[in-house]
């Protein structure tokens, strides 16, 4: 996403109606260790840390260290409801 969209639920607006989606299945995400805004996105919307693991990133081309998240299929989504005002 272009940094201009950054800040503004947008990402957590999206896996937010995604997972809804998902209905009762366990959900996995994995993210560069590095990525605090996307930490930050998976933590709103209920996933917890489940492990770490290394990849390789098309973006960076090269090996990363990840992180693993987890959302239980019994868990829904915490995410917002709706945009924020502004947003839309």
């Amino acid at each position: 996403m272009d940094r201009k969209w950054w800040g503004r639920g947008i990402a957590s607006r999206a896996l937010h109606l995604f997972l809804l989606e998902a209905g009762q299945r366990s959900v996995y995400a994995r993210v560069v260790h590095d990525n605090l805004a996307t930490q930050h996105v998976l933590r709103n919307c209920g996933f917890v840390p489940a492990g770490t693991d290394h990849g390789f990133s098309d973006v960076r081309g090269e090996q990363v260290e990840e992180q693993i998240w987890r959302l239980d299929g019994v868990s829904r989504p915490k995410g917002p409801a709706s945009p924020r005002p502004g947003d839309g």
